[in-house]
């Protein structure tokens, strides 16, 4: 028995020596270069990207990195990752399910690029989060990640636009990523900020699904985008909708003391390999004015209609389709009640160049006062109005059309005729003078 007791004691003796060194040559392992070196090769391979982090500093089961950076490599979505301050928390025992397990990320400030035109690589995607390398040695090689928080998350994709400042959240879901966001702003170039309220992306297979991402535009406007990056038909695929939002919100400098009203619409814009995006949409504005512009002092002076000077607008819409830089409008109809409607479509060219054809119906009161308009140039009735067909051409910063010099020959013809008939009339010792004066006043007017 003595000597069972002391073999006892000699095999625990050992065995508590045994865990001590393992334990030593375990942590010693762990803060060595060939973990750190480990731990940024297995994060390249789940990016596809080339990443490195700053060296580990442990505390128990806590572990903190200053930086951790990655470049994505050609073929993947991922253009860069920067990531400051990350602190991890390792769950031991997974070790002896043969993996380093992380139960939380924490990041305190993110930055990442994500390319709109990835090329896809001769290998095909990299791993996925569910994919486990073979183990080698005594410890494991594989590893696990629950869940990633960060504080501030900045993420641009291509030149689309940007969300900036907002809490993020990341856990794996099968062979891909999820990121659900709150909070901070989306920023597109050329337009106003929108505040975020929830944001969802999926990421799977090299391929960026923004599932739903809901915003704030101004006061009362709702904005709401989906779609994907990266598709294997197209380098990206985007749907926008927007409801209630302040025109005031969206209109450029020139156009916001002209134009109100609540505009709503939707846009869906394709990207297509080596050319410009294509995007089509409606667009709706209800309960408008339209104000300030130099051409409605002249047509109430001329129509004595003050109520063209604030024109409103019970409803503005229409289809349009923008390829490149050029821009087609169809299905086109303005209203203001009682005043005028306008219906029909244009094309605006990448070098600004318009060309377009409407029908234009007006109120025969607001005509009363155009002599031979309603006899030589609104000749169709239908729906209240009198209709005529107007062109349009020049560029967006010298239009021209064709209405007014219309107006003005038929005004003139109209005068003409009007003396012809008084010649008739008159008396014969007068007849000639007033042949004379017609003549005279022909040539002035066009």
């Amino acid at each position: 028995m003595r000597r069972l007791g002391i073999g006892l004691g000699v095999l625990a003796a050992v065995l508590v020596a045994g865990i001590l060194g393992l334990n030593l040559w375990v942590h010693s392992y762990l803060r060595s270069e060939a973990f750190r070196r480990l731990i940024a090769a297995r994060t390249g391979q789940a990016l596809q990207a080339d990443a490195d982090c700053q060296p580990l500093d442990w505390s128990g089961s806590s572990v903190f990195s200053a930086s951790l950076t990655a470049r994505g490599e050609a073929g993947g979505p991922l253009e860069s990752l920067d990531a400051e301050q990350v602190r991890a928390n390792v769950d031991w025992r997974a070790i002896f399910d043969g993996a380093w397990r992380v139960d939380r990320m924490d990041i305190v400030r993110l930055d990442v690029k994500i390319r709109t035109e990835p090329q896809r690589a001769a290998g095909g995607p990299g791993p996925t989060p569910g994919a486990a390398p073979p183990k080698r040695g005594l410890l494991p090689n594989r590893f696990e990640l629950d869940r990633v928080s960060v504080q501030d998350a900045n993420v641009a994709v291509g030149a689309l636009g940007r969300i900036r400042n907002t809490a993020l959240t990341v856990q794996p879901e099968g062979d891909g990523w999820i990121f659900d966001g709150s909070g901070g702003w989306l920023e597109i170039s050329g337009r106003q900020p929108l505040e975020v309220d929830s944001v969802r992306v999926r990421l799977q297979q090299g391929v960026v699904y923004l599932t739903n991402a809901a915003m704030r535009l101004g006061a009362n406007g709702s904005v709401t985008v989906s779609g994907e990056v990266g598709g294997p038909h197209a380098p990206f695929d985007m749907r926008t909708q927007w409801q209630n939002v302040d025109a005031a919100d969206v209109l450029d400098a020139a156009w916001k003391g002209r134009l109100t009203g609540a505009l709503s619409g939707l846009a869906e814009c394709a990207g297509r390999p080596g050319r410009d995006p294509i995007t089509t949409g409606n667009f709706l504005l209800t309960d408008g004015h339209l104000e300030g512009l130099p051409v409605q002092r002249e047509i109430a002076h001329f129509t004595r209609s003050p109520e063209f000077e604030r024109m409103p607008l019970s409803a503005v819409s229409g289809d349009f389709t923008t390829d490149g830089a050029a821009t087609t409008v169809k299905n086109f109809v303005a209203e203001s009640p009682g005043l005028l409607r306008v219906e029909g479509g244009c094309h605006i060219g990448a070098d600004g160049s318009m060309d377009g054809a409407f029908q234009v119906g007006v109120t025969s009161q607001t005509l009363q006062w155009l002599p031979g308009s309603q006899e030589k140039v609104f000749l169709t009735a239908r729906g209240g109005y009198l209709w005529t067909d107007v062109k349009i051409g020049g560029t967006v910063g010298q239009p021209t059309e064709d209405l007014s010099g219309r107006l003005a020959r038929a005004m003139g013809e109209q005068v003409i005729e009007t003396g012809a008939q008084l010649i008739e009339r008159t008396p014969s010792n007068a007849t000639d003078a007033v042949k004379k004066a017609v003549d005279l006043l022909s040539p002035l007017i066009p």
